[in-house]
């Protein structure tokens, strides 16, 4: 049988809180990403000097900045503590279970990941909301546009070091493991043996082979971190996370007419009718609901749109004079992948009979009959980037005609 000595068993249930590999990162990074979210909220207003909870939002209300990147201030504001404290703990099992194993690389990953997530938690628990201020747009993923700070930086990267760490030593077999005899010969499944420990013979019942308890340490640990990634992407395909924007964030020449930003953009009391500038409306005052996303065959009243335009979506209507033509424009719309996400499209008989009009936040495109290249163009370059209050999504919330 073979018993560890005493004084191994405390040297290994203790040795990680000494670990440099760990401690070095993790402080490090706290350091440097608190004093970020320092300096911003110092010199920078928020874009939105709102508290309300991200709960009671139904989608991202920021308005993205122009450019590709830009360091901007928004107040990412929590709904309230517990989600944080489970947080940090789910971020605390993660950190004491990879620990445990002897792999400066899998330490330094626990170290940048803790940072982190103890960063952005912790600042929603004492301040209410987490300080967001890397903005950047991904032109070559359909205008995916992200809103960051150095925190989730740390974590993301963490996540890789921890995740290549876990797989190298997987795919090579490298864990630890006891052994009984200690002259590097192979020693199940031909593996060779990397930490011999002499035996000690014991009446007691022999511990568990590390190896085996190793390897399941480690898969437990790639699902740990492998679920919220899962469920993360879910998320964001479902279109509660980042949305998918056109590739403009501003008028673009030759691409519909511009038309000047009505003075005021308020909420008005519900049923309550407004006069606008343009021919479908493009800016203004607005009901307190929007539409949903979809394509209805019913009316829709300008008050409802004005507010999905505030949103940066895309407004479709149509005032065609056949069914077969209103069913060839709901093939057209829906051939378009952003029109999913941002396209409302309408009955409107302001317009004249055979036309449609495209419009986004102060632009719009009236054409006759259906051009589709024309429509996808409009979609590509304005879906999700001129409303004031940012990229909201409309697939997920809004009220059906």
């Amino acid at each position: 049988m073979i018993n560890l000595p005493a004084g191994r068993l405390r040297t290994t249930s203790t040795s990680w809180l000494a670990r440099g590999s760990f401690w070095k990162p993790f402080l490090v990074g706290l350091a440097i990403s608190l004093g970020a979210k320092s300096l911003v909220n110092w010199l920078i207003e928020p874009i939105i000097p709102s508290s309300v909870p991200i709960s009671s939002m139904e989608g991202q209300i920021f308005p993205f900045p122009p450019g590709l990147f830009a360091i901007t201030h928004y107040q990412h504001w929590a709904d309230g503590g517990l989600g944080s404290w489970f947080v940090i703990g789910w971020a605390l099992v993660i950190a004491i279970l990879f620990l445990s194993l002897t792999n400066r690389t899998i330490h330094m990953g626990v170290g940048l990941f803790l940072a982190g997530v103890i960063s952005n938690q912790g600042e929603e628990l004492l301040f209410g909301h987490a300080t967001d201020f890397l903005f950047v747009r991904l032109i070559g993923f359909g205008g995916l546009t992200v809103v960051l700070n150095l925190a989730d930086l740390m974590l993301f990267f963490g996540v890789l070091l921890l995740l290549g760490a876990l797989l190298h030593r997987l795919l090579n077999k490298k864990l630890p493991m006891l052994c009984t005899n200690c002259d590097n010969q192979a020693d199940e499944g031909e593996r060779l043996c990397k930490n011999c420990i002499p035996p000690v013979e014991s009446s007691s019942t022999a511990p568990p082979q590390r190896s085996s308890l190793s390897r399941k340490r480690v898969l437990l640990g790639v699902w740990l971190v492998a679920i919220p990634v899962i469920v993360g992407v879910i998320l964001l395909r479902s279109g509660l996370g980042l949305a998918q924007t056109g590739s403009g964030n501003e008028y673009v020449t030759g691409v519909g007419v511009q038309h000047e930003i009505m003075p005021t953009r308020n909420h008005v009391t519900e049923g309550q009718i407004l006069v606008y500038n343009s021919i479908p409306a493009t800016s203004g005052g607005h009901w307190p609901q929007w539409s949903k996303c979809g394509f209805f065959e019913a009316a829709l009243p300008d008050e409802r749109i004005v507010h999905n335009l505030e949103h940066s979506n895309i407004v479709v209507s149509y005032n065609l004079t056949t069914p077969k033509e209103v069913e060839q424009l709901r093939e057209v719309v829906g051939s378009i992948g952003l029109a999913e996400r941002t396209g409302v499209a309408r009955l409107y008989n302001k317009i004249p009979e055979g036309t449609v009009a495209l419009a986004a936040w102060g632009v719009s495109d009236t054409m006759t009959g259906i051009d589709e290249e024309r429509i996808a163009t409009f979609f590509e370059n304005y879906a999700g980037t001129l409303g004031p209050e940012g990229n909201i999504p409309c697939v997920n919330s809004g009220v059906m005609p």
